[in-house]
């Protein structure tokens, strides 16, 4: 990594990088663990970190590590076996699970005064692909949940996750009202869905290996979806209702010679994706062109994370290569990298 870097013009914003301490989830051709030179601290290293930031307000020191125990943890109860992914609600006081069986489970807040949270429904799968999910998103209103399997195939839920009504009714754990207060079964929820209504399942086979990732569009019109394979899928329109698994505009993106690992939106019209082939690739006017607006080249390993900052103008990303990096897209070096890490660094994201 370059030791001097100009930082100039570098937003202000904190970075925060999280560091997976466990052994890599990455493995070698020969099945073996790749094993890592732990990189050394330096002077004159942490003089470059320091550089990058605004010294004028120096980020808080960080906190003693907490152990959370008693009263302080909350289990959720009837949850399938081996949860792959979850995604908290962006309004609601929820949560949606993924699952080795490939089901979708929802649990909304019992009520307020308890704290607690309950299944509400397993969403409803007619697809017959059973296979692991191994990512789950909200679009921003959330209302639409998507979900991609390592099956290949991508599900949708558009319609009556919650309804309109507010307080809290009796349901049964299957998302009927209950017909008595005291039917077995029955719990509290927040956010209840209407009688007789159902969510809506779309679904679609694009890919010929294993969604890894999936990202909404600001304004939730369009989704992003990145496969083992190597192609970027843009689904527009799989946020309008309607029940053809069909509807909506798709179009499908290759510049990547492996898995793409992740997918972040800058704007509706702009989108970046990162993979196992250490680049990444900012796509803008997608509707109209099908190669990549820009192409960052500088990691010497897998890129596990990318997410642009609230200003949508510093893309951050993070590799197998022990290091973390900031992005403009008006250069085509880094900004500033971040190289004090000592193993691989699988998730980044801005404060």
């Amino acid at each position: 990594p370059a030791a001097d870097v100009d930082v100039s013009g570098t937003s202000n914003e904190d970075l925060a990088a999280a560091v997976d301490a466990q052994p890599s989830r990455k493995t070698s051709s020969s099945g073996g663990r790749r094993r890592r030179t732990p990189s050394v601290k330096t002077e004159e290293s942490m003089d470059s970190l320091t550089a990058a930031m605004d010294i004028d307000n120096p980020p808080a020191a960080s906190a003693e590590a907490k152990e959370w125990e008693g009263e302080e943890v909350l289990f959720l109860k009837e949850v399938a076996k081996d949860v792959t992914s979850f995604a908290w609600n962006p309004t609601r006081q929820s949560i949606a699970l993924g699952s080795s069986s490939g089901r979708c489970q929802l649990f909304a807040r019992d009520s307020v005064a308890s704290g607690g949270f309950s299944r509400l429904r397993d969403l409803p799968d007619s697809t017959g692909d059973a296979s692991d999910v191994s990512v789950v998103t909200w679009n921003p209103r959330g209302d639409r949940l998507a979900a991609g399997t390592l099956g290949g195939s991508v599900k949708l839920w558009a319609g009556e996750l919650w309804g309109s009504g507010g307080g809290s009714a009796e349901m049964n754990l299957d998302g009927r009202e209950a017909e008595e207060e005291e039917e077995e079964g029955a719990i509290a929820v927040d956010h209840p869905t209407t009688p007789n209504s159902g969510p809506i399942l779309k679904s679609i086979n694009a890919f010929t290996g294993p969604v890894i990732a999936a990202k909404w569009s600001p304004s939730g019109a369009c989704l992003a979806l990145g496969g083992v394979d190597g192609t970027v899928l843009i689904w527009e329109g799989a946020g309008d209702s309607g029940t053809d698994t069909h509807d909506g505009t798709r179009r499908t993106f290759r510049h990547h010679s492996g898995p793409v690992l992740d997918v972040d939106w800058r704007t509706d019209d702009s989108f970046a994706s990162c993979s196992v082939d250490s680049t990444i690739a900012v796509y803008g006017n997608w509707r109209e062109r099908d190669d990549p607006q820009q192409v960052f080249r500088g990691h010497t390993d897998e890129v596990n994370s990318i997410t642009w900052d609230p200003s949508r103008t510093v893309l951050a990303s993070c590799s197998d290569d022990c290091t973390a990096r900031l992005w403009r897209t008006s250069q085509a070096s880094p900004v500033h990298v971040l190289a004090d890490h000592r193993m691989d660094v699988y998730t980044v994201r801005w404060s």
